[in-house]
């Protein structure tokens, strides 16, 4: 009995490293917060809707130890964590999906790796999925989507000056050369937050930047299967991985998510942050 408990949650943690760069809904941000498990922040992708799927269904829909870490990069307070992993078994494309999920183009997604890659994928009548929800209840295999046209923002459009007065640090942010748009803070009502998800635009992009209070409470660990490269910008450490960047700096853990960016945009982004004057 306990050995069977133990499998399946070896298999639930190996599916969260497998999947946690694309695991970033911002519904979920507070309370993993409030439980100090991995990282979660909005990221605009059919990939975090895949992930969400994924998550949910039957453990023996995959087996055991799906992946290996192959590299674990660390910042300098051990704070934050990022795992490259590396798949062990090659993962079918789900049952449930097929004939539900098409390209921009109008081409069906057959392929699991291209579905977790892709940056946006839509429905047959080409509605923009951003979420997904599969019934665990009854294992019926349903699966039902959300659509971009459906969602309502919940974000904060005040200027960033106004939310830094509900947050327990002065936060880092952009320059004008990016388009500031929303910010999220997580906090009970009452205190000061500890946490903020800022969102940007810039060239058409979407950029998630993400801060905390360094602190042991608030360290995370996330990663994925894509190349760790650690560099130094300014003195600061900074890990990246594909799209996501994240570092510590002026007593805060960071987090970049920009669409579509490569590695050198990501440290022009890391450069381009100055603290709130």
């Amino acid at each position: 009995m306990n050995e069977n408990k133990n499998s399946q949650v070896d298999v639930s943690r190996d599916l969260k490293n497998l999947y946690a760069t694309d695991e970033k809904d911002k519904q979920e941000v507070y309370a993993k917060m409030k439980n100090k498990q991995r990282k979660q922040y909005k990221k605009p992708a059919i990939a975090a809707a895949c992930a969400l799927l994924i998550a949910t269904l039957p453990f023996t829909s995959f087996g055991g130890g799906i992946v290996n870490t192959v590299k674990q990069a660390v910042s300098p307070s051990g704070r934050i964590v990022v795992n490259e992993d590396e798949p062990v078994v090659a993962i079918p494309f789900p049952e449930e999906l097929k004939g539900k999920v098409f390209d921009k183009e109008g081409n069906e997604i057959t392929d699991f790796e291209v579905l977790k890659n892709a940056e946006h994928v839509y429905s047959k009548d080409g509605r923009e999925i951003v979420g997904s929800n599969y019934d665990e209840a009854t294992r019926t295999g349903e699966v039902t989507f959300e659509y971009a046209d459906e969602a309502k923002s919940t974000g904060d459009k005040a200027p960033v000056e106004e939310i830094a007065k509900k947050l327990n640090f002065n936060p880092l942010v952009f320059s004008d050369k990016y388009n500031y748009v929303e910010s999220e803070i997580f906090a009970e009502p009452g205190t000061l937050s500890d946490y903020v998800a800022f969102t940007y635009e810039k060239d058409g992009k979407t950029i998630h930047l993400n801060e905390r209070v360094s602190s042991p409470e608030n360290a995370y660990e996330t990663g994925g299967e894509g190349k760790i490269y650690e560099v130094n910008v300014d003195g600061v450490k900074v890990i990246i991985q594909g799209r996501d960047a994240d570092f510590e700096r002026d007593g805060l853990l960071v987090s970049i998510s920009a669409e579509g960016a490569d590695k050198d945009d990501l440290i022009a982004m890391v450069k381009d942050l100055h603290l709130l004057k």
